[in-house]
């Protein structure tokens, strides 16, 4: 299902129309009509505020179906959530996908985790013939290993009882059911682990520039070699960017908030429609690249022309800072 399909079945769901939506990332509702349309797919730049309009992780719109390579069935059984790459068994639950089986007649779930040696696995519970089984697999569903659920001998554990009604009731429901479902669950996980990623590894970022780029107004960012150190939460943008800078002003909102710390990659220019930092009469300006000026999000902000003087990429935006509490 693509990410338009699902964001279309959400609104369905909760019965929000596509004013609603527009109107709350400040477009005009023919947009819409264009993204359902295929003409127009700017609406990935806005996934984060539609995920949190319609109130679901963003990597649920962004996730497609699990497509396995192998079939899953006739497995043991014991009950250690382990990775199947390294065995680690410290790991993090992330989220549910639905399983593509391909032309193979079942049905299933894949559940998503994280080890800590940076593993992405599945555990999935597959219904075949009325039974219901369960695997661990890697990344790439080449690899698999039993899911020991709890069964010794002939005896059957309270966990795997649960996980086994979960997913029988789970597999009766139609699609919409399903996604109910889902979406239930994400929130409660969201709602109930949020002391823990509060918990996240932070990291020492040592290149934030204390001169704040206006996405309003302007700011002199001449001084460049001003910089101090912040703590950050650990993120591949955090590692992957050149410096950061703060956002001083309303203009690029809902999509950047005034006061977020933004990671800049240097680049001499960046593609039409990405945002970036710009330098303009010895302002700096985070904005997106349009065809021939820089675009504000917010309309109530004007954007910026070549005509009031020489436009200057400094880099390209590639990620908001996440700060511990």
């Amino acid at each position: 299902m693509s990410i338009i399909d699902k964001i279309c079945d959400l609104m369905n769901y909760k019965k929000i129309t596509q004013k609603q939506l527009t109107d709350y990332l400040g477009l005009d509702k023919s947009t819409f009509s264009q993204w359902k349309s295929g003409k127009n797919q700017s609406y990935l730049k806005y996934i984060s505020q539609i995920a949190d309009f319609l109130n679901v992780p963003e990597y649920y719109l962004k996730s497609e179906d699990l497509k396995l390579n192998f079939i899953p069935h006739e497995l043991d059984d014991e009950y250690i959530i382990e990775c199947p790459v390294c065995g680690y068994d410290y790991t993090h639950f992330i989220g549910i996908k639905p399983v593509d089986f391909g032309t193979y007649k079942s049905d299933g779930i894949a559940i998503e985790f994280h080890c800590e040696d940076d593993h992405t696995f599945y555990l999935i519970i597959d219904s075949y013939k009325g039974n219901t089984y369960a695997v661990y697999t890697d990344e790439s569903c080449t690899q698999f290993k039993p899911a020991n659920l709890g069964m010794e001998s002939m005896s059957t554990s309270p966990l795997d009882m649960v996980i086994k009604e979960i997913a029988k009731k789970y597999h009766a429901l139609d699609e919409h059911g399903k996604k109910a479902v889902e979406s239930i669950l994400d929130i409660e996980y969201k709602r109930c682990t949020e002391t823990n990623r509060n918990k996240s590894k932070t990291i020492t970022f040592k290149r934030f520039n204390v001169n704040k780029a206006s996405a309003g107004c302007g700011y002199d960012l001449s001084n460049s070699d001003v910089w101090r150190e912040i703590e950050v939460i650990d993120t591949p943008e955090a590692h992957e960017a050149d410096f950061a800078v703060e956002v001083d002003g309303h203009s690029m909102e809902p999509t950047i908030s005034d006061g977020s710390i933004v990671y800049i990659a240097t680049d001499s220019d960046v593609p039409v429609g990405e945002i970036g930092l710009f330098r303009q009469n010895g302002a700096g300006y985070i904005k997106e690249k349009g065809s021939n000026r820089l675009i504000s999000h917010n309309p109530d902000y004007p954007d910026i022309l070549p005509e009031n003087g020489e436009i200057v990429c400094i880099g390209r935006v590639i990620g908001i800072a996440k700060l511990p509490d």
